[in-house]
């Protein structure tokens, strides 16, 4: 896994050892789930975080989906 994938997923481990009751469930979720579900909205944020920035900081000349395509594959090693 890439470092910023590892990352996020230690934030997510984190938040679920935050919510979880003693048992490992938080809102009817079991522990394994809460962390897939984290996972996957800090993984989501983070692309929008991405796309955001290359919309604002990209010039008309520039192809936007192609700039934060690239930024996202290679923020989190993905091989085309």
């Amino acid at each position: 896994m890439n470092e910023r994938i590892q990352e996020l997923h230690k934030q997510a481990v984190a938040y679920a050892l935050s919510v979880c009751d003693a048992a490992g469930v938080y809102q009817g979720r079991e522990y394994l789930q809460v962390i897939r579900e984290k996972f996957a909205e800090l993984i989501v944020r983070d692309c929008k975080a991405i796309i955001k920035e290359v919309y604002v900081n990209t010039s008309p000349a520039q192809p936007g989906l192609i700039e934060a395509n690239r930024r996202i594959n290679q923020k989190y090693g993905i091989k085309q």
